[in-house]
């Protein structure tokens, strides 16, 4: 689900994730690159975070990412680390850029 809202004077365009569909690093690639509308087969983490750090296609220049269901993702300490490793770095990056990149995490029973 992608839609755009403006926050505090700013557009932004927001999307989710359903984090316990994230299984492994295949399944963390295929759930960020379908909520930031990658147009292209992403093969790795490194490519990932080539898209994710360009966001060229996206109009707006502010993002929010809904994390949902953060209670269930997989008790695999590799995809925890992984997961919240691109998070941090994504949010150090668009900082750096003077873009705001807003993470929000709703867990679900």
């Amino acid at each position: 689900m992608q839609y755009i809202e403006k926050i505090e004077d700013k557009e932004y365009f927001i999307t989710e994730i359903n984090t316990s569909k994230c299984k492994g690093k295949q399944g963390l690639i295929e759930e960020f690159s379908i909520a930031f509308s990658i147009y292209s087969i992403v093969p790795n983490l490194d490519a990932l975070n080539d898209f994710l750090t360009g966001l060229e296609w996206i109009e707006q220049k502010n993002y929010k990412l809904i994390l949902k269901n953060m209670n269930k993702v997989e008790k695999s300490r590799d995809d925890y680390d992984e997961l919240f490793s691109l998070i941090k770095y994504l949010e150090e990056h668009w900082q750096r850029e003077e873009n705001n990149f807003i993470v929000e995490y709703v867990s679900h029973s």
